[in-house]
């Protein structure tokens, strides 16, 4: 650490509202943490910051740049082009205040992307709502069962428009599930082609496994278990 700044809301300094921490050369490469302090709110019952911004310079294996800390969800900002997939943002929300004590409670999880090698853009993972006074399951079980997710494309222009798709969304949570398949605008259109039916465990092919392989035939659950490593 380099330097602290501790802020106050009075004069007499029994009210902290901020502290502004700066850092060099540390192995994980954080060079600024802003933490700050709001009455009755807290990130968890371990700490007493309602809010924390983590910053760090180019480096790091998972290539992060931004961390943001709230009581409701997390932040991360990467630096994208030193990322495998293109990952510029994503959101984790969670169902309630976090207990260390307890499983982490997934609401949703939204994910953004640039220069992606299947022009993915946008994806986001919608988990089962946890009931009140209830426990969360441990996190590979929420995971493993999301009721939604759904993959937005940039258009590709060496394939037709109706059979590029723009937007697909599996209904896990369905029974069976189900595939929405969106396809992108032609030139002049003001509609474009969809297609919705059951998913690949629901006996369902045509239109979604045709689909589906233009865009590498990504499965829910794989993409899943790649993407929970960030969910800690």
């Amino acid at each position: 650490m380099t330097e602290m700044i501790t802020l106050y809301s009075d004069l007499a300094r029994t009210n902290m509202t901020e502290i502004q921490e700066y850092f060099a050369n540390r192995k994980d490469k954080l060079v600024s943490r802003f933490r700050y302090f709001r009455t009755g709110k807290r990130i968890d019952s371990n700490r007493k910051e309602h809010m924390i911004f983590e910053n760090f310079d180019p480096g790091r294996p998972d290539a992060l740049m931004k961390l943001v800390e709230k009581p409701e969800g997390r932040e991360f900002t990467f630096y994208h082009k030193a990322t495998l997939d293109g990952m510029v943002n994503r959101t984790e929300s969670f169902t309630r205040n976090r207990d260390p004590a307890k499983p982490v409670a997934l609401h949703k999880v939204i994910e953004t992307f640039e220069g992606h090698q299947n022009r993915l853009t946008y994806r986001s993972i919608t988990f089962e709502p946890i009931e009140p006074n209830t426990d969360a399951p441990p996190m590979k079980q929420q995971i493993d069962h999301p009721r939604k997710m759904t993959e937005k494309f940039e258009r590709n222009p060496e394939v037709p428009a109706d059979k590029d798709i723009a937007k697909r969304t599996f209904f896990t949570g369905s029974r069976p599930p189900r595939i929405h398949l969106i396809f992108h605008y032609g030139p002049g259109r003001i509609t474009s082609v969809s297609w919705a039916g059951p998913g690949r465990g629901g006996g369902g092919r045509g239109a979604c496994e045709t689909g589906c392989s233009r865009r590498g035939r990504t499965s829910p659950r794989r993409t899943l278990a790649a993407t929970s490593s960030r969910c800690r």
